[in-house]
């Protein structure tokens, strides 16, 4: 995976970006609003994985299919609303109103998911660290090391557990008794590493003197004249999204009728457009990005 111009940014902006996107996505319920928020996000993990993202991508389609599927017999507060009556399962009127509600929320929900994978790529641990160890300093270092326990766990345990297949142990065949027992010695092995590692961390810790004296902070990012300039883009494209959100111009309602607002009015439409160009940035300046490289190297 490559860096790009927005991923080089400085954290406050890439954090801004990811907050203020994310959080209009959940408020505003309209589905010309989420379907942009759906392919801003699918566009930019693709700039940022290539190949790699259309797996994830493909992933989702059966993923938006079964919660639009389902959400209409989760909720029974819903029963039998909607105009438009399609079947009936158990005991359950099915209407049109009712799986284009359950459509907007499996959207919602993958676009949450697209655009923390997005996340995940761009703030780092060490971008987290930087913006907030001034203002958090415990905090900041406690979320860090509890979010890199996970993936650590998993490496360590898949490398357990080949290194017990390598001697003949914890193999496929056998009973579910043998299965039982190489899993406890697998979590068990896993236990031990884990503490010991607890330990080293906290003599660490304590030799290079954390906490004895106040503390100081380094920080390699540096907020530059382009980072502001970009900051001041996405907090007025979001301010102008909200007013129109603010405004009713990107609300929807399915339930027991199927409302949504149109954006015919000059508010309506700067919202719309001011929600295109917030999404699009990150893309945007990876396409300009990869395009100005692609001429320089062409005029070598």
């Amino acid at each position: 995976m490559g860096t790009d111009r927005f991923s080089r940014a400085h954290p406050a902006v890439s954090f801004s970006f990811f907050a203020a996107v994310i959080l209009l996505s959940v408020m505003l319920l309209h589905p010309v609003y989420l379907a942009l928020s759906l392919a801003g996000a699918a566009a930019y993990l693709l700039c940022l994985r290539g190949r790699k993202a259309f797996w994830q991508l493909a992933a989702m389609v059966p993923l938006f299919l079964a919660i639009t599927a389902v959400s209409p017999l989760l909720n029974p507060l819903k029963d039998a609303q909607g105009g438009h009556v399609l079947f009936s399962l158990f005991g359950r009127y099915i209407t049109w109103e009712l799986l284009a509600n359950g459509a907007m929320l499996s959207g919602m929900f993958i676009a949450m998911l697209l655009w923390f994978f997005c996340y995940n790529a761009i703030m780092t641990g060490d971008k987290f660290t930087a913006l907030f160890a001034p203002l958090l300093p415990s905090l900041s270092l406690l979320l860090v090391m509890v979010l890199r326990l996970v993936p650590a766990y998993g490496r360590k345990a898949q490398q357990i557990t080949t290194a017990r297949q390598c001697i003949g142990l914890g193999g496929s065949g056998g009973t579910k008794r043998d299965a039982l027992r190489g899993m406890s010695a697998n979590l068990a092995a896993l236990t031990a590493w884990a503490l010991e590692g607890a330990i080293v961390t906290a003599d660490s810790m304590r030799s290079r003197g954390y906490g004895a004296a106040k503390r100081t902070n380094f920080n390699p990012y540096r907020f530059t004249a382009a980072d502001g300039v970009l900051l001041a883009i996405l907090a007025a494209a979001a301010a102008v999204t909200l007013w129109a959100g603010t405004a009713g111009y990107a609300r929807a309602e399915f339930v027991p009728t199927l409302y949504i607002a149109g954006s015919d009015t000059p508010l309506g439409a700067a919202g719309l457009a001011a929600w295109t160009v917030l999404l699009l940035i990150p893309t945007i300046l990876h396409l300009w990005e990869d395009m100005t490289w692609r001429i320089l190297r062409s005029n070598i």
